[in-house]
């Protein structure tokens, strides 16, 4: 009976020694997900410069009250515009960009972008509709960019 109770005391000291230790080494090499995990891991810089974008527009209080746009916002600039540099023809019927009003409306200090620039530009300030079935092809003003904008359906919603 003695050695059994000894023995018993050992396995448990065993194993209790063997899962200290997995969780200790499980835990040093855990790798941060993602926020979204149904995305594509990105950089941080880029995931910044999308909740920049979706802030500068919408605002903390809003996007606090609605979190459920931010994978729709973020899904509509990384994956569902596009840029293209293309010559205007005279007879093209694409609407220019300052036929779309901007949405201020959270952010008076909104103001229209004179000149493209990829890097700076942010779609979510002008009234696109985002939730459109077809492609929609856009003129940024007196240039050669356009701007194209995927379709939007329901599985975008979720990306």
């Amino acid at each position: 009976m003695k050695n059994t109770f000894s023995s018993l005391f050992y396995l448990l000291c065993f194993l209790s020694t063997t899962i200290s230790f997995a969780q200790y080494t499980n835990n040093t090499a855990a790798q941060v997900l993602p926020v979204n995990t149904n995305s594509n891991p990105l950089s941080s810089e880029t995931e910044q410069l999308v909740l920049s974008k979706i802030l500068d527009v919408y605002g903390q209080q809003f996007m606090g009250n609605n979190p459920e746009l931010i994978p729709i916002f973020r899904n509509f600039l990384l994956e569902r515009i596009e840029y293209k540099t293309e010559a205007q023809s005279p007879d093209e019927k694409y609407p220019k960009l300052s036929s779309f009003g901007l949405r201020n409306k959270n952010n008076p200090s909104l103001s229209r972008d004179l000149s493209f620039d990829n890097n700076t530009f942010n779609p979510l300030k002008y009234n696109i509709s985002a939730f459109e079935p077809l492609t929609q092809i856009i003129r940024f003003d007196n240039s050669d960019i356009l701007i194209i904008v995927k379709p939007y359906n329901n599985q975008n919603k979720s990306n």
